[in-house]
């Protein structure tokens, strides 16, 4: 639950692979909730070809990102893993998020 005004927000995965080829390959996501549960902005993360082993991967998104600019106070982000048709696994290792607070709130 966002309780502070969001300045930054950083993820990184160490590996993500889904064993499932073509168009409807799983991902993660993060995505902003309202308090009352509706979606407000969701955001494709990561999304690697099939069978490989990556280097660390980051993303960061700022106040010019609408998944920062959007977030209010009692919203919610949640990481979350979406699945392509039939995978036989989906492995994420190293997953790590962290919200900054706006210094000026």
């Amino acid at each position: 639950r966002i309780e502070e005004k969001v300045y930054k927000i950083l993820v990184s995965v160490d590996n993500f692979r889904d064993e499932r080829k073509g168009l409807s390959r799983s991902f993660l996501a993060l995505s902003l909730y309202d308090d009352v549960g509706e979606l407000v902005r969701r955001c494709k993360l990561f999304d690697h070809p099939h069978n490989t082993r990556s280097s660390p991967q980051y993303v960061i998104f700022g106040k010019q990102d609408r998944i920062v600019a959007n977030a209010k106070m009692g919203y919610t982000y949640k990481l979350e893993y979406m699945i392509g048709s039939s995978p036989k696994y989906v492995q994420v290792e190293g997953l790590i998020c962290k919200i900054i607070p706006s210094i000026d709130s």
